[in-house]
């Protein structure tokens, strides 16, 4: 579900569990997935208790996600990022599969958006 506000939209970005600490921590600036679903620059989420905004969007080979910004997904290693990958994706493992390469950063520690898009601080 997307809400339209303006120029920005909040957008509903799930993820799973596992990425709670590394997404709060500022460590998992990046999630990879197939399709884009009109996500846009400047567009924000709410995540684990905290607002998040998209910086970057990038097309790319899965190949490249898991060989060069592993890192950027959380991950310690690139072994560590297939893992995950081959399990929460099991018929999805092509390295020359193209995904979306979603950048993003915490807004502002401890808020979330609202649907006015205004942040509301804790």
């Amino acid at each position: 579900m997307i809400l339209e506000a303006g120029e920005m939209k909040l957008i509903r970005l799930p993820f799973q569990p596992i990425f709670k600490d590394a997404m709060l921590s500022g460590r998992k600036t990046m999630t990879t997935r197939f399709d884009r679903n009109g996500i846009q620059v400047g567009d924000y989420f709410n995540v684990f208790g905290r607002a998040f905004s998209i910086t970057a969007i990038v097309r790319m080979r899965l190949g490249t996600v898991w060989v060069q910004h592993y890192r950027e997904e959380g991950f310690d290693t690139a072994e560590g990022f297939g893992e995950m990958w081959c399990k929460i994706h099991p018929k999805r493992q092509d390295p020359e599969l193209k995904v979306w390469a979603i950048r993003f950063k915490i807004c502002v520690k401890g808020a979330t958006v609202q649907a006015s898009l205004e942040v509301q601080e804790p």
